[in-house]
C-alpha cells in the first residue's frame, strides 16, 4: 500500500472573515451565512465578561426565539462528572459554555460547536459543543448534546450573555465561523 494524497474539495473556510470581536456588546448577530457548505464550525476564544456575575454564554439561530431550541450536558468538574438532562431555560438559545468576568471566578471561556447539515431545509439542526472554562482553582469541562426544532437553513447566528447582570463581552473574547465541506 502507497500513501496518496487526499481527494480533492473538503477543507474549511472562515466566513466572517478573521474573527468578530465580542468585545464591548452583550449580543452580536452574524447575518448572511452562505448556504454552500456541508457542515458550520464555530470556535469561541477567550469569552469573559466586564462583571462578576455568573451566567452564559448562548447561541441562537436565525432570531428564532419561539422556544425551539434544547440542550443536555455533561460536565466534569476537575475529577467529577456531573449532568443535566435539559440546561435549565434554555429554550430560546443553546447553551456554548460558562462564562463570567476574568477575576478567580471564572477566567477565560473557550468552546467548540458543530453543526452538520445547516442548510438542510427537511431536518432539524443538531449540534455538538466542546466549552472548557476555569472557576476559581476548578477546570470546567461541558461536552453538550443540542437540538433547534426547525427545518429552516441557518443563516444568522447571534452570540449572547443569558443574564444582563453579567455586563458586556469584554477583552479578547471573539468567534471564529468556519464553512465545512
Amino acid at each position: 500500500m502507497e500513501w496518496q494524497a487526499p481527494a480533492a474539495g473538503g477543507g474549511m473556510t472562515l466566513i466572517n472573515s478573521g474573527n468578530t470581536s465580542l468585545a464591548g456588546v452583550d449580543t452580536l448577530t452574524i447575518s448572511s451565512i452562505p448556504g454552500t457548505y456541508k457542515h458550520l464550525y464555530i470556535v469561541g476564544i477567550g469569552i469573559r465578561t466586564t462583571n462578576n456575575y455568573g451566567g452564559y454564554i448562548a447561541i441562537r439561530l436565525n432570531g428564532d426565539t419561539g422556544g425551539n431550541y434544547r440542550s443536555s450536558r455533561y460536565q466534569v468538574v476537575d475529577n467529577t462528572i456531573g449532568g443535566e438532562a435539559s440546561v435549565s431555560g434554555f429554550t430560546t438559545y443553546w447553551f456554548a459554555g460558562e462564562v463570567n468576568q476574568s477575576s478567580a471566578y471564572n477566567e477565560l471561556n473557550f468552546f467548540e460547536t458543530s453543526i452538520p447539515l445547516y442548510a438542510n431545509t427537511t431536518q432539524y439542526k443538531r449540534a455538538q459543543t466542546f466549552a472548557s472554562s476555569k472557576q476559581g482553582g476548578n477546570v470546567f469541562q461541558n461536552q453538550v448534546g443540542s437540538a433547534f426544532n426547525s427545518t429552516s437553513a441557518i443563516s444568522s447566528i447571534t452570540f449572547l450573555t443569558t443574564n444582563v447582570s453579567m455586563g458586556n463581552f469584554a477583552g479578547d473574547s471573539a468567534v471564529y465561523i468556519y464553512g465545512v465541506n
